[in-house]
Parts: C-alpha cells; structure tokens; sequence
C-alpha cells in the first residue's frame, strides 16, 4: 500500500523472506547438481562398458552408450552451463568419448557419441574448451574425418574447430597458433586439406579452410596448391550471408596475411586493382542493384580490414594509396547521402592511417581528405562520428611529427577551407557526443592551432583546460597527445600564458607522443 509506510517488523520480515528465498535458491542448485552427478556416475560408467562380445552383445552395449549420449545431450544441448560441463569434464566423461572415437570401427561410431562431445564444447566458456583441448581430443576428432556418415565428419570439423579458437582466444594476437603441433603431429594438417579438396558437404569445407586458416597464424603455408586453394576460398567467404562464416572466415585471412607469403598470395590476381573497381562503382540501378553494391563494397571494406588492422605495414598500405582505394573511399564520404555510408567504408579508411608511418600519413593527406572526413562528422552514427575523428587526428598528428615543432600546423589552411576547425569545436558543444569523441576533437585542436593563437577566448580557456586535465590523464595515449596538444599551443605566446596560469608547466617535447 504506497499510502501506509512498512512498519519494523514488515521490513524485518521482508529481509527475512529474501534471506530464505537465496537460501533456498542455493539449496536448489545443490540438488541440480547431486542430480547431473549421479546421471553423469551413470553415464561414464556406460562408456566404460567394454565393447567385446557377440555382435548381439555389442549391439546392446552401443544401444546403452547411446542413450547415456542422449541423456547427456538433452542435458547440454543449447544452454551454458559451464558448471554442468566441468563436472562432466571432470568425471572423465571426454576421455571416455575420445577413446570411443580414437579405438572403434569408424561404422560403429554414431550420431549420438559426436553429438555428446559437441554439445560438451559449444556453448561454453574458454575455459571448459581449454580443459578439454588438456584431454589431446585432436587425433580422435581427425580420424573422424574419414567417418563415412557426413553428419558426423561435419560435427568432428567443428569441434576442431571450437577448440582451435579457444586456442586463439586465450593466447596473444601476435605469435603463432598453440595447437599447431598438436595437430600437425597427427597429419592433421594434411587430413583436414583433404576434407576440404574431397567436397564431403559445404559446410565441411568452409570449416576445413578456416581452421586451417587459424592454424597456419604467423606461419607460411608452404604447400603452394593448399596456399593458394584455401586462400582463394576464404576470400569468397567475405561475402557470405552466414554471418558466422564471414566473420570467422576474415579472422582466418587476418591470421594468414601476418605471413608475407601468405599476404602475397592473398593480393595476387590485381586484388587491389579489382577492389578499387569496386569501390568506384556509383550506387545506381534499382533498389535491388544499390543494395547489391552497397553489399559487395562492404564486404571487400570487410577483407581490407581484416589484412590491414592493427598491422604496421607501410608498403601495404603504399601499395593501397596507389591503387587508388583512398581516392576512391574519400569519393564515397563527399558524394554519398550520409545515411548510405556505414562503418565498414569509415573504419577500412580508419586502419589505413594506424599503424603507419608519418610518410604514409603524408601521402594520405596528399589525398586531400579533409572535406570528406569532416562531412562524416555530420553523421547520426556515433561511432562513424568517432572513426572519422580518429583519422582526421592521426593525419593531423602525422603533420605535427613532419614538420618544424616551432611552425604553424602545415594543414591549418586546408582544413579551414572546409570549414573543419568551425565543425570541431561544435563537436565539443554537442551533448550527444561521447566522452571519447571530446577527447579527440579537443587534442586535434591543440594540434591545428600549433604556434597559432585560438582567437576566441572562451573557445581557448576551454580547450587548454581540458588539454591540461587530459594531460594527468593515467591512460597512455590521451596524456601523452594531449601533452602534445599543450606543447604545440604553447609555441604561440597568448596561448602559452593561459597555459602557464596557475603554475602550470608546459610539456616538453619529449614528454609528448
């Protein structure tokens, strides 16, 4: 009753009753689990039956394992439940299985035994799949590459799959894959390349080639027809539907082009020729022809990013510029309706200016791209707004480290023509925009107003301010440009003495990015 306060004992009474409902909750989940222990005890102990006997004894013993498996896949089957799964782990039930696979007659092995094991695998956490890659399931799972039921050479390659990204997941993006011996040392390198040539389903050979694009992160496929066969494949999964595909399929090109071998194979054929010719393409024709367009670029944005992100590659990305790739998305910020543009075309042109050298960043703005960039800061996506933002700092940042640290910032007239330095500080103004936005227009600030006084004096109290504030920043790189930003503001006298106002001390030149 909202009119009559609870009186002590209500309250007491209330705390009272939740105490007993998490207690009982507690006593629930206790239960669950002496139940799923005793159906797994029931389980493993199935598992174990020695498979001897008459073929009729035999028959019954598969007839009991299978439906143990059932019961274990109805309990499994579609629900993270990673306690379920370590105890199931635990008890030995995957040794169990693994052995079925690795010891049996291929023809004995059913639906039933794969589908257990992977429902054990997905969905789960990282660490259930590191625990069960601890169990060395990979020569069991290859052999089941040559099981003549392609149901079950389907669910083998995926859980190769499952457990193959766990090893990708739970080690760093820059050395090689951790399951490349484990694997290698079973033929399975060669086993899975055979699945993949011997077309059992779709499915089974989109899988092969992306696991054999995970494993083969950092390393040189040196086998020229497996190089170039599972190459060529992955590349046309870049426009796939299956989002899982698509996704899984760039991260396999993304782990192979750290190899230069790989990356060579993966350009060749005037790939860059035929994406610009892409990218060029004007959205016309009929609805359907636009959004077949706008699909095809998006996906080839989509292959750029996943060869270019977070590679520092400066003839790559000199190789791109000459293309005419830059040229052709800076067409497509000034020309196209805002609406049109989606990340994938901002975020590709984002990975062209980081991680790169200053000369490439040179060659970038030789491009002119400050028109088309600052149009996107019109855009209703927020991280459009931010991706964009992001390359207009780093060209500016490259303008910053290439020229005289006393000189006036070399694209101040360029991007004032454009009305940019207007557009920026309306950005600050904007309540909408996110803090990480704010932090980059205002350091982006700093740098076009190097050796150059900011003529309004509210804007300039303002941007000084946050630069200063930014600058004990304990994040690395905001401190360290908008120490920058500070130092190169400094260099104009009336900007310095707002700086120096309350004893603060300008950065020097080697304290900044």
């Amino acid at each position: 009753d909202p009119t009559r306060r609870p009186s002590a004992q209500e309250l007491l009474d209330s705390e009272i009753m939740k105490m007993q409902s998490g207690k009982e909750d507690d006593e629930e989940k206790g239960i669950q689990i002496e139940i799923l222990c005793l159906i797994l005890e029931s389980v493993i102990q199935d598992l174990r039956l020695p498979f001897v006997g008459t073929q009729h004894q035999k028959d019954q013993i598969q007839q009991k394992q299978e439906k143990s498996c059932r019961i274990l896949i109805k309990k499994l089957r579609n629900k993270e439940d990673n306690e379920g799964r370590r105890l199931t782990v635990q008890i030995g039930v995957v040794d169990e299985l693994l052995n079925i696979f690795l010891t049996r007659r291929l023809e004995s092995i059913t639906l039933a035994y794969i589908f257990a094991f992977h429902y054990l695998l997905f969905p789960c956490s990282d660490q259930i799949q590191q625990q069960i890659y601890l169990k060395h399931p990979y020569p069991s799972l290859i052999r089941l590459l040559e099981h003549p039921d392609e149901e079950i050479v389907n669910n083998a390659i995926i859980s190769i799959f499952y457990i193959q990204l766990c090893g990708l997941n739970t080690q760093s993006s820059t050395e090689q894959h951790p399951h490349y011996e484990a694997i290698a040392s079973n033929q399975g390198i060669e086993k899975i390349f055979n699945l993949f040539q011997r077309n059992v389903s779709k499915y089974s050979k989109d899988c092969a080639a992306i696991c054999l694009g995970f494993l083969f992160r950092y390393r040189e496929i040196t086998n020229e027809l497996m190089r170039r066969e599972i190459i060529n494949h992955l590349i046309t999964f870049v426009s796939d539907v299956n989002s899982w595909i698509k996704d899984a399929a760039i991260n396999a090109i993304t782990s192979l082009s750290m190899n230069q071998t790989n990356l060579t194979e993966i350009l060749r054929e005037n790939l860059l020729a035929i994406i610009t010719n892409e990218l060029r393409k004007e959205l016309e024709g009929t609805e359907e022809q636009i959004e077949q367009i706008k699909l095809n670029q998006e996906n080839i944005c989509n292959l750029l990013i996943a060869i270019l992100e977070n590679r520092k590659d400066d003839e790559l990305r000199r190789q791109i510029i000459v293309s005419g790739i830059v040229d052709a998305l800076l067409h497509i910020f000034l020309t196209r309706r805002l609406e049109t543009i989606t990340l994938a075309y901002v975020y590709t042109f984002l990975v062209l200016t980081t991680p790169c050298s200053n000369e490439i960043l040179q060659q970038i703005y030789l491009k002119n791209p400050y028109p088309a960039l600052i149009h996107l800061l019109e855009h209703s996506d927020k991280d459009v707004v931010n991706f964009s933002l992001l390359s207009i700092h780093n060209i500016l940042f490259g303008g910053v480290k290439t020229t005289p640290t006393t000189d006036q910032h070399p694209h101040f007239e360029t991007i004032s023509e454009c009305n940019g330095v207007e557009k920026l500080f309306a950005l600050l103004n904007q309540t909408n925009m996110t803090q990480y936005t704010k932090i980059y227009v205002t350091i982006s600030i700093g740098f076009i107003f190097r050796s150059k006084e900011i003529p309004d004096e509210t804007k300039r109290q303002m941007v000084i301010k946050r630069l200063k504030i930014l600058s004990n920043d304990p994040k690395y790189d905001p401190k360290k440009f908008a120490k920058l930003g500070l130092f190169c503001l400094a260099q104009n006298p009336v900007n310095r003495t707002m700086i120096e106002q309350d004893g603060f001390i300008v950065p020097e030149i080697d304290e900044c990015a």
